[in-house]
Formats: structure tokens, C-alpha cells, sequence
């Protein structure tokens, strides 16, 4: 795992003020998007069948459960870019017959493709997207899934015994941007377990980590 402490800065999004977008900067940023979500592809591949039922650092959640979740939250994201918001179901909501580790390899890579593509739109970054959360912009809902590949990918990583690299710079502007999200959120309506203390002298990586309830290792 390589991180750091690099102190390098995101752009804000303030809520409610009405800003347009650095379009060089969101392409950046779903072209990290993009790469990210090939490398949780590739840990779903090095995955073998038989550890899809394994515990992840999700404690309710099998490998297979946090895939599921994967899926859906691209889904749902993709719909509200596209004008038609969905719904985040609080449970799989799938038999496991119906997602199996072929199956479910395939529809992350159908579902990622999606948002990527939505989020590419003309104009979807600074159009105001409707989420079962509230309305957010569309430059932000490119920080949020970029944060649940990062921390759901190391949650797959930590499950299968593969290994893991995260950007220090890529590490830093979410932790930044994650830090201003939860300032708004009460501790109780978090969608992340407790904060975890880490070291002092964390990179920006373990300090994200720790922030949405993981022990980094």
C-alpha cells in the first residue's frame, strides 16, 4: 500500500452555492474514477469462487454482499444522472443463487461502466442530481463513488489477502473532501461505522481509512 501525507487540495463544493465546474479537473477526476474501478475489477478476478462467502472488515457483509452493494450504488447513481433517482436498499436484496461470482464480476463491470458514462454527460457536472440522500452535484457524486472504491476496494483487498496501492495525492483529496461531508452528517446517520484512531504520523490513506470506521493494517 503506498500513501503519504501530501497536503494537496480539492476544490470545494459548499452546499447549496452554485459554482461552475473546472471541466479539466472532473474529467480528471472520472478518468480516476474509470482506473480505480478497473483495479476493484481486477481484485473481484484474483477472487476464487470459493472465498465469495469470506467475512470482510464490513461486518455484516460477505465479499459477496459488499460486491452486491457495489453494484447498487452504481446503479442508483447512474439512474439519478440520467434523471430517474432509485433507491439504496439496506440489505443485498438478492437470493445467493442469483449472485454468484460470475454474475456479480460481471454486473460491477456493466454498473461502473454506466456511472462513468453518465457521469461523462454534457453538462452533468454542475446539474443538481436527486439521491436518495438529498441533492448533491453532479461533481460531487463523482468524489463519492471515487471514496467507496477506494475504501470498499481495500475492504476487498483485506478479504482476499491481495494487495492494494493508493495514489498519496488521490488519498489526500478525499480525505480532505470526506472530511468536509461528514462535518454535515450527525455521527448517528453516518452510512460508516465509529471513527478508528490511527497513528499520529498516518498517511492520508490510513487517516481516510480510520475516518469510515476501518483498523488500516
Amino acid at each position: 500500500m503506498t500513501t503519504s501525507n501530501n497536503q494537496n487540495s480539492t476544490e470545494k463544493f459548499p452546499p447549496g452555492q452554485q459554482r461552475t465546474t473546472d471541466h479539466a479537473d472532473s474529467t480528471a477526476k472520472i478518468d480516476e474514477l474509470a482506473r480505480l474501478s478497473e483495479r476493484v475489477s481486477s481484485l473481484l478476478d484474483g477472487l476464487p469462487d470459493e472465498q465469495w462467502d469470506d467475512a470482510t472488515p464490513c461486518t455484516d457483509w460477505r465479499v459477496r454482499d459488499l460486491v452486491t452493494h457495489l453494484v447498487q450504488g452504481n446503479r442508483v447513481f447512474t439512474a439519478a444522472l440520467r434523471g430517474s433517482p432509485g433507491h439504496i436498499p439496506d440489505t443485498p436484496g438478492y437470493p445467493d443463487d442469483e449472485r454468484d461470482a460470475a454474475r456479480l464480476r460481471a454486473a460491477f463491470r456493466e454498473s461502473t461502466n454506466e456511472v462513468v458514462t453518465a457521469l461523462r454527460l454534457p453538462g452533468v457536472m454542475d446539474q443538481t442530481v436527486s439521491v436518495p440522500f438529498g441533492a448533491i452535484r453532479g461533481a460531487v457524486v463523482v468524489h463519492l463513488r471515487v471514496v467507496e472504491m477506494l475504501v470498499h476496494g481495500w475492504d476487498l483487498a483485506q478479504a482476499s489477502g491481495q494487495p492494494v496501492e493508493v495514489s498519496p495525492e488521490l488519498a489526500e483529496q478525499e480525505l480532505r473532501f470526506t472530511e468536509r461531508q461528514l462535518s454535515a452528517i450527525p455521527a448517528d446517520r453516518r452510512p460508516f461505522g465509529p471513527p478508528q484512531p490511527v497513528a499520529a504520523d498516518a498517511s492520508a490513506f490510513d487517516r481516510l481509512l480510520g475516518m469510515l470506521g476501518r483498523a488500516p493494517v
